[in-house]
């Protein structure tokens, strides 16, 4: 005889149990989601009060910017799933092995990204179709800008092996302070400093640094059991390669959107 189909669900107090689990995790979860774009969004709101060309530049170095972080996001859920992983079969070793190379590869992915657009901000804005005075403006705000990318992506990183720990509140603290930050900077830089939209990248800059020292220094007991941090490559590809097809996913999802616009916007040019 099969077994009864009582013998087979789970108790309606266990049911309960795992619904209000799941939603305590998902409450922070979706606020880290939607304070993520606030940086931009508080830049976009001060800059539209300086002029039309500063606020167009920002909005096409804010493009490139966004397909950057888009193009990163991958590491955050790698991270987690491998993380859990590792404490669901109680292997801590493994656990913080996978923490610190994630946290590592979050700094060399930033900085490679960071040298990239350094060299490369004038002709990425320009190939969005703006004209020489918004260029001139979203180049500089791409270049500040792109300092705070070894922040940001180390930010990512750091969001997947707190979740894989099913520590999701502390990181939509951050996230949500940071923010608070930048909005405090910014004001004085952009109108008392008169620093435009170089003062408003740099506000966003430091409000990233900030943000990430912060979680970096939440996350150091997932982190350290020795002094022992010499990387596995096999380690580092494991990461890379589990989240490499919703990175996929994502930048393409953002490059066709985006491609969309910049074909648009020649077209009313």
């Amino acid at each position: 005889m099969g077994s009864s189909p009582a013998s087979t669900t789970f108790p309606e107090v266990s049911r309960k149990a795992v619904d209000r689990t799941l939603f305590r995790l998902a409450l922070p979860a979706l606020g880290t989601l939607a304070v993520e774009p606030l940086y931009v969004a508080t830049d976009t709101a001060i800059i539209g009060r300086v002029g039309a060309e500063e606020l167009a530049g920002l909005a096409a170095a804010a493009t490139v910017l966004a397909l950057v972080v888009a193009g990163t996001n991958f590491l955050a859920y790698g991270t987690t799933e491998r993380v859990a992983n590792a404490r669901g079969a109680s292997d801590s070793t493994r656990a913080i092995s996978f923490a610190r190379h994630a946290m590592i590869l979050g700094a060399l992915i930033g900085l490679l990204a960071c040298v990239l657009l350094l060299a490369f901000a004038e002709p990425l804005v320009s190939a969005l179709g703006a004209g020489d005075e918004v260029t001139s403006h979203g180049t500089r705000y791409l270049q500040v800008a792109s300092l705070g990318l070894p922040a940001v992506v180390s930010m990512i990183a750091a969001q997947g092996v707190l979740r894989g720990h099913a520590d999701y509140r502390r990181p939509f603290v951050v996230l949500m302070v940071s923010n608070v930050l930048n909005a405090v900077i910014e004001i004085p830089l952009v109108f008392w400093a008169g620093w435009s939209i170089t003062g408003s990248a740099l506000s966003t800059v430091i409000a990233q640094y900030v943000g990430a020292m912060w979680l970096v220094k939440i996350c150091v007991p997932h982190l350290s059991n020795s002094e022992d941090w010499r990387l596995d490559r096999k380690m580092l590809f494991d990461l890379l390669r589990v989240g490499r097809d919703l990175g996929i996913r994502v930048f393409s999802m953002l490059a066709i959107f985006t491609s969309g616009t910049v074909l648009a916007a020649r077209v009313s040019g």
